[in-house]
């Protein structure tokens, strides 16, 4: 047979199959189960329908599963895990029926479970005496005539009847007169057919109220069985959302403010049961409450009020703090003292409670979401309690939306009028049209620009005071409108008059088929804007010749300027005296000077032409960076000053751009700031302001400590033959178009230049360039930064007591930087052996001993921290040789890898010739 003829027998079959999967927790015990399958009477058996819980676990289909005084899951799951068959009858409470339950396992983490309904016979065995007692719902038993055989006891405590008061009567004599037909209809139909029924009605309690039961009655054996539960609560609230909903919409539809809060308040009245309502509404910090409206069940507050001599409506209170820090929403205050917050005398509120026969009084907060609004107070009389304070809550919240909305429909109203003044008084024409182009609606300004009437122009369109000419462009700005919700255009429009006028117009979408158009008579404006641009072409065209006049000429002077510089140098190979020599350096200077004013006027005769191009080609940034500072050296030396250049670690070796007009920008900064800065010192930094896959933008920052620029200068020191004043062309010369030139340069690099200065103190420059990112990646020179000073005081004291014949190694792969440091060592009367990377070092520390080694910590092929372990490890009992560590980084714990490697010191770059001096002194004596 197949598995189809099966499956048949098990899907109708009497008996509940199901098929289930075990869930095992962390630790491998079972927690849960999975239903995989069940057939048509394992439904009815259990009330729970197949498609609903396949696929679901059982704690999430009966979650009581799990407080079972029966133990289900490790049941079924000793069985799933270790195979057998067992056989359980128990009684399961969430469906209040017995069940007997076979269950054995296929295969390893699955089982069967065979269920069949025991409920009968289990009364029979327990008697009807003890399933009665069982239940906490509603049981009972009635005979065909309606008769109450039996009840449990239950019934005593929900409807307050002995039950010897019940057994014997009727059901119907409890059925409230309105539901008994219903109900007859029922139980006849139970009769003659035997089936089972469920319904829901009014049942009489002892003390003449009813309540709303829901049965679940079956008839066996000639006996109706009846599981029930009071569902009063439920009807209720529901019948009161019913209320509350329409309620809800009724105030909403309400124009009458007033009579609103006092309609609102008498719903709270019927609901709470409260003797008297009072609705207090907070200003926007919650520090102020008004109370707005009272009501009561009776006139006796209005009399109370009149013979105490005190108006409560109106009255602005001080909110106490205990009343927002509660968190219920309903709570219980002490007094009506305390409800007045203290503003009433006691002695009024002592009558009152007197008067009025006072119980306890009751604060509901009024809330718009999480928000406190106000609050209601509810006013009890004695010996009573606030009743159905869930419905209250919803009210409350309900209101308190409600409230929120009226004012933002005032706010709106307002607003409205304010806009309607403002449409109506604007100097601009105003307009409101449809989708098609209609006028809807115009404002007097309209009517004056268009020389219309406003009946005549609702009753036209757009096209109708546009030139036929212009009808394409206006359908396209109209059509964009719609579709991106605001355009600006400027048009000809036809006046009525027949004079065409040019408009700005511009176009906003107020909603889906309605844009408000703002219009606004330009036609003067753009005379002269022609006008203008006109006078701007003559100039500009001017402007170019001049430029090219200028460049013509400087090229014309540099020719025979180029000439005299070649003669003066060979002049200066002949037979000269002193006085001939300075003759030719002062030619010399002049000359040179001459030309980088000729240069600085063709740039800006190129730049004013349009005719200055940047080249794009690969070059070394940071070749780049060091041929425009170090020619400054010696000036900066000259005067005293301390020269600092700084590059950050990230900054690429190579990139894509112009290297010339790089290299004029940085020299023209810094020859500024060594010629206006008589003490202190320079310094340049370059980071990175921000990069793509592509392109890089990098940061050039040059700052002195010079005469500083005013703010008047400032405002003109980008813009062609300016200088800060004039007296500074008179002291230190110039043309004042070296920042000039540098903007443009900068800009045209998709960059910019600021400058931050105060007259008499430090100035700083800023520039930003862009480069593009070179495809192959390059090994970068750990050039980071250099530092120059005035080195000549203290040289005499260092060369004392050293020994000229000091062994000295340089590890450094830069060339300036062996420059620099080759000359400082010379100039103190020592020399040095220099390798290029830690390799090198290694291989010369094998071949010769050193006394000294000066290691830099960051190089290709090997760094100086490998390279100093590897010396430490083949010295052994050799000679030490002190290494101090050379290294650009300054973070935190790099001294002591220094240490930790074997290094004996520290030199941190830039390097300070100070520190360097107490090095040498520290080790490089004589005593070895």
């Amino acid at each position: 047979m197949d598995d189809n003829y099966y499956k048949k027998i098990r899907d109708n079959s009497p008996m509940g199959y199901a098929y289930h999967k075990i869930i095992l927790d962390e630790k491998g015990e079972p927690c849960d189960y999975e239903f995989i399958e069940a057939n048509s009477a394992f439904e009815k058996l259990t009330g729970l329908k197949a498609s609903d819980i396949i696929g679901k676990r059982v704690t999430d289909v009966m979650p009581g599963i799990k407080n079972s005084e029966f133990n289900w899951i490790k049941f079924y799951g000793e069985i799933a895990l270790n195979g057998g068959k067992e056989e359980q009858e128990q009684f399961i409470k969430p469906l209040n029926r017995w069940h007997k339950v076979n269950v054995y396992s296929p295969k390893k983490y699955y089982f069967v479970t065979f269920v069949s309904d025991t409920t009968k016979e289990k009364l029979e065995l327990l008697k009807l005496d003890n399933f009665f007692e069982i239940g906490l719902d509603i049981l009972s038993i009635a005979n065909l005539e309606g008769e109450i055989v039996k009840v449990s006891k239950s019934w005593e405590d929900i409807f307050g009847y002995k039950r010897k008061e019940l057994e014997g009567r009727k059901v119907i004599e409890f059925i409230h007169p309105d539901d008994k037909e219903k109900n007859y209809n029922k139980i006849s139909n139970t009769s003659e057919n035997g089936t089972s029924f469920n319904i829901i009605n009014r049942f009489r309690c002892k003390d003449g109220s009813y309540k709303y039961i829901e049965w679940k009655s079956k008839l066996y054996e000639k006996l109706i069985y009846s599981i029930a539960r009071d569902i009063t609560d439920k009807i209720e609230e529901k019948d009161a959302m019913k209320e509350l909903i329409d309620f809800s919409e009724e105030i909403l539809r309400s124009s009458d403010e007033k009579e609103d809060y006092q309609k609102i308040l008498d719903k709270l009245l019927k609901i709470s049961g409260a003797k008297y309502s009072i609705l207090n509404l907070y200003d926007e910090n919650r520090k102020k409450a008004k109370t707005i409206a009272i009501s009561a069940d009776n006139d006796d507050i209005i009399k109370a009020v009149s013979i105490v001599g005190y108006s409560f409506i109106g009255k602005t209170w001080d909110i106490q703090k205990h009343y927002i820090d509660e968190e219920k929403i309903i709570f219980k205050v002490s007094s009506l003292h305390d409800t007045f917050m203290g503003e009433v005398p006691k002695s009024v509120s002592l009558t009152l409670e007197k008067l009025l026969n006072l119980g306890q009084i009751v604060i509901v907060k009024l809330l718009n979401g999480n928000k406190e609004i106000g609050n209601f107070t509810l006013i009890m009389s004695k010996n009573t309690e606030v009743k159905n304070k869930g419905i209250i809550e919803i009210l409350a919240r309900q209101m308190g939306l409600f409230l929120t909305r009226k004012a933002m429909q005032k706010s709106l109203i307002e607003s409205e009028k304010k806009f309607r003044h403002y449409i109506n008084n604007a100097p601009d024409g105003i307009f409101v049209v449809n989708e098609k182009g209609n006028y809807i609606e115009v404002n007097k300004a309209a009517c004056e620009i268009t020389k219309y009437s406003e009946e005549e122009l609702l009753s036209m369109t757009l096209m109708q005071i546009t030139p036929k000419e212009n009808h394409e462009k206006l359908v396209k700005e109209f059509q964009a409108v719609l579709n991106v919700g605001r355009v600006y255009v400027e048009l000809p429009l036809l006046r009525k008059d027949g004079v065409i006028r040019q408009w700005a117009i511009e176009g906003v979408k107020i909603s889906k088929k309605r844009i408000m158009v703002f219009t606004k008579d330009i036609t003067e404006r753009k005379l002269a804007e022609s006008e203008m641009i006109i006078a701007k072409e003559q100039a500009e065209a001017a402007n170019i010749t001049k430029s090219q006049f200028l460049a013509n000429m400087s090229h014309e002077i540099r020719t025979p300027m180029n000439g005299i510089v070649g003669f003066l140098s060979l002049l200066e190979t002949t037979e000269l005296d002193e006085t001939q020599l300075e003759y030719i350096d002062d030619i010399k200077i002049s000359t040179e000077t001459l030309l980088a004013v000729i240069n600085d006027i063709l740039d800006i005769s190129k730049i004013e032409a349009g005719k200055m191009e940047i080249e794009s080609i690969p070059f070394d940034l940071y070749s780049a960076v060091e041929a425009s500072v170090i020619p400054y050296y010696t000036s900066t030396k000259e005067k005293g000053l301390e020269l600092y250049l700084h590059i950050d670690d990230n900054i690429p070796k190579t990139v894509i751009g112009d290297p010339t007009r790089l290299r004029q920008i940085i020299t023209n900064l810094i020859s500024n700031a060594v010629k206006f800065t008589d003490k202190g010192y320079i310094s340049m930094t370059i980071e990175i302001e921000g990069q793509t896959e592509t392109t890089i933008r990098i940061r050039f920052k040059i700052k002195d400590t010079g005469i500083g620029i005013s703010e008047e200068s400032r405002q003109r020191l980008f813009k062609p033959f300016s200088q800060a004043d004039a007296s500074s062309t008179r002291r230190f010369g110039g043309t004042g178009l070296g920042l000039a030139i540098c903007k443009s340069i900068a800009e045209m690099m998709n960059g910019e230049i600021k400058v931050e200065s105060e007259e008499f103190k430090e100035t700083t420059f800023t520039f930003v360039v862009q480069f593009n990112k070179i495809d192959r990646e390059e090994t970068q020179t750990n050039f980071k930064s250099l530092f120059f000073e005035n080195e000549n005081k203290n040289i005499l004291d260092i060369k004392e007591g050293l020994n000229s014949e000091l062994r000295i190694l340089l590890v450094e792969d830069n060339e300036n930087n062996k420059k620099f440091f080759v000359s400082l060592l010379k100039k103190r009367g020592l020399s040095c052996d220099v390798v290029e990377d830690g390799e090198q070092a290694v291989r010369a520390c094998t071949e010769k001993e050193y006394d000294l080694i000066f290691m830099d910590c960051q190089m290709p092929v090997m760094d100086g921290y490998t390279a100093t372990k590897i010396i430490r490890e083949f010295e052994e009992d050799k000679r030490h040789a002190a290494i101090v560590a050379l290294t650009a980084y300054t973070m935190k714990g790099d001294k002591e890898k220094c240490i930790e490697v074997g290094m004996d010191d520290y030199l941190s770059k830039p390097i300070s010739i100070h520190d360097l001096d107490e090095k040498i002194r520290k080790y490089g004596r004589t005593t070895k």
